[in-house]
């Protein structure tokens, strides 16, 4: 038998995997029957939720700079009344970043596409170029907007010692 919930081999008379815990209900008999079944539950669908957001992400990055773009303007300025407004500022300013490089990226790509075309490139191999040119600019949206978070905790961080240092100070 196989865990349903982590592929460990169990024996038959286990009542919970060694591996993870998971109770034998959700057990199968061969490793074939534990694909079949990981093919049909949720965990797999979830898998290609995950994969299919990690190409889709840069449209959600454009659809959350537009909605902090409307944001500001509706306002009228960004909101200064913050006591890190620069860190305000890169807030906003890190997804329309993304967002521009991943579309300077992919119309490079478009046009690198029907510039192999026309030097006589194969289907195949332009389209190759395509498929490639969209990666990068999945990959550099990725980057770019992980960047920003790691310095959105640094800041907070340094806000944190900052804060907590000041207490100390005063004891």
């Amino acid at each position: 038998m196989f865990c349903m919930n982590c592929g460990n081999k169990m024996e038959a008379l286990d009542q919970h995997c060694g591996q993870c815990g998971q109770r034998v209900s959700g057990s199968a008999e061969s490793p074939a029957q534990f694909v079949r079944e990981f093919a049909d539950s949720s965990a797999f669908k979830g898998f290609l939720v995950l994969l299919l957001s990690f190409f889709t992400m840069p449209f959600r990055t454009m659809r959350t700079s537009a909605r902090l773009l409307r944001e500001i303007g509706a306002a009228g300025a960004l909101d200064e009344g913050t006591e890190t407004p620069h860190l305000h500022w890169q807030h906003t300013a890190s997804p329309l970043l993304a967002s521009i490089a991943f579309v300077i990226i992919c119309l490079g790509g478009i046009y690198g596409f029907f510039r192999a075309l026309e030097w006589g490139s194969s289907l195949w191999q332009a389209l190759i170029a395509l498929v490639g040119a969209y990666l990068v600019a999945v990959v550099v949206d990725w980057l770019v907007m992980i960047l920003a978070e790691y310095l959105t905790l640094a800041i907070g961080m340094s806000r944190d010692l900052r804060t907590l240092a000041g207490r100390d100070g005063q004891k």
